[in-house]
């Protein structure tokens, strides 16, 4: 599969940063989530067909968006 090129690299990429900057997430269990979460999401629009490498950019766009979104929330005092 020739989508397997596109999807599979970006798939690692994902897990790669998540790995590398997980120690970094000191507030809260949910602002690790997004990565860990889009890499398989990403991997399984392998399978998308034709629409393949688009649907993983859409899917990396709403990783970061809700990465962003996740990191801007207030702390919990406590």
């Amino acid at each position: 599969m020739a989508t397997a090129a596109a999807t599979v690299p970006s798939a690692l990429f994902l897990l790669t940063m998540w790995a590398l900057h997980a120690r970094r997430f000191t507030r809260d269990l949910a602002e690790q989530l997004p990565l860990p979460v889009a890499a398989p999401a990403i991997l399984a629009c392998t399978f998308a067909g034709e629409w393949a490498v688009f649907a993983a950019g859409l899917m990396a766009a709403a990783t970061v968006a809700v990465g962003v979104l996740l990191s801007r929330r207030p702390a919990v005092a406590g």
